[in-house]
C-alpha cells in the first residue's frame, strides 16, 4: 500500500463510499481526524514502525485552506510505499498545479469520488443521473414501482446534486418502510411541500425560523403532521449522537444510521445549539408524537405549537 492516498470529490457521501473499502482492507488501527493542527506528529507516526502494536491508518479530512497550508508537508509522501502506517487524505478538491497533486497523480494515488455524470454534457448528464438514481433506488429491500418515474421526480427536485439526491433517497426509503418505493411516496416526501423536501422543515425549525417551517407545513398539498415530526425527531437524534461521539461511525450507530455518515456539519450545528436545548426539543417532539398517537383534535396545531416553542427555546439559548 502507498504511504499517502487521496480521495477527492465534491460529494461527501461518494467520498465516504470510496473510503470504505480502503479502511476495510487495513488490518491495523484506524484513526480519524479533520484539519489536524499537529500534522507532523501524524506523519511521524506514519513513518515509525511500532514494536507494541499494529501500524495505524490515518484518515485525514482536509478543508481547502488546511490543504493549502499543509501541502508542503504532505507532498514528500506521494508515491512512497508504506513501511509502517499510512495516510488517506479526504478532500472536496485538490489544486492540480501543486506538487502534492502532481505527485499523487503520478503515483495513481487519487481516487476520484465523482458521480457518473460528472463532466458530461447537459443531456448526457441528465440521462446518466436518472439511471444512477434508478439503480440506487433498486437497493430498497421491498423494491421500486415505476422506477424511472420515481427517478424523474427526484431529478426534477434535486437536480444533479449527488448529496441532495442521497438525502432525498434516505428519507424516501425510510418513508416507504417495508413497502416498495412508489411515485406517490416521492410525491409525499419531495413534492408535497411545493417542490421542497420534508427535511427542509427540520432545517427551518432548528434555525429558529418558525415562519418558514410553518409555511413548509402548509405548502403545496401540505405535509403530514406525523411525517413532519418523524423527520424532526430523526434529525434531533442525529444531532445528539454527533455530540455524544466525535467518531462519525459511532455517532451514526447511536443515531440508527447505516455505514459511516459524514456528520461534520451536523455536529457543528449541534454544538451551536447546545445539548440542553436539543434534549428539551427532543422531549417536546416525543410529547407531540404521543399527542398525535392519542388522537389529537388538531394534529397540525400540535406541530405548529411545537415549532413556535422551538423558536423560543433556540432564541433563549443564543442570549
Amino acid at each position: 500500500m502507498l504511504k499517502l492516498r487521496a480521495i477527492v470529490g465534491a460529494s461527501a457521501r461518494l467520498r465516504d463510499e470510496a473510503l470504505a473499502p480502503l479502511v476495510t482492507a487495513w488490518t491495523g488501527a484506524v484513526r480519524r481526524t479533520a484539519d489536524p493542527g499537529e500534522l507532523r506528529a501524524i506523519l511521524a507516526d506514519v513513518d515509525t514502525p511500532s514494536l507494541f502494536g499494529d501500524p495505524t491508518l490515518w484518515v485525514v479530512r482536509g478543508s481547502e485552506a488546511w490543504i493549502k497550508q499543509k501541502a508542503a508537508d504532505l507532498a514528500p509522501l506521494a508515491g512512497a510505499e508504506a513501511l509502517a502506517g499510512a495516510l488517506i487524505l479526504v478532500a472536496a478538491s485538490l489544486d492540480g498545479r501543486t506538487p502534492l497533486a502532481k505527485g499523487l497523480a503520478a503515483a495513481h494515488a487519487i481516487s476520484e469520488a465523482e458521480p457518473p455524470w460528472a463532466g458530461l454534457r447537459w443531456g448526457e448528464a441528465t440521462s446518466a443521473c436518472k439511471m444512477w438514481i434508478s439503480e440506487r433506488l433498486g437497493s430498497h429491500p421491498a423494491g421500486v414501482q415505476r422506477t424511472m418515474l420515481c427517478a424523474d421526480r427526484l431529478h426534477a427536485h434535486c437536480g444533479e446534486d449527488a448529496d441532495a439526491l442521497f438525502a432525498a433517497m434516505d428519507v424516501l426509503m425510510a418513508y416507504a418502510g417495508e413497502g416498495p418505493v412508489t411515485p406517490e411516496a416521492v410525491e409525499a416526501v419531495v413534492v408535497g411541500s411545493a417542490e421542497r423536501p420534508a427535511w427542509e422543515f427540520s432545517g427551518a425549525v432548528l434555525a429558529g425560523n418558525a415562519s418558514k417551517a410553518i409555511d413548509l407545513l402548509h405548502a403545496g398539498q401540505g405535509m403530514e403532521p406525523a411525517m413532519a415530526l418523524a423527520v424532526l425527531h430523526n434529525e434531533l437524534r442525529k444531532q445528539l449522537a454527533s455530540l455524544a461521539s466525535t467518531d462519525d461511525a459511532a455517532a451514526g450507530a447511536l443515531a440508527g444510521l447505516k455505514g459511516r455518515p459524514n456528520l461534520r456539519m451536523v455536529r457543528r450545528q449541534a454544538e451551536g445549539i447546545g445539548r440542553p436545548a436539543l434534549v428539551r426539543l427532543l422531549a417536546g417532539i416525543i410529547r407531540a408524537q404521543r399527542q398525535l398517537r392519542g388522537g389529537a383534535a388538531d394534529p397540525m396545531l400540535e406541530v405548529e405549537t411545537l415549532v413556535l416553542h422551538a423558536r423560543q427555546l433556540l432564541a433563549a439559548g443564543k442570549r
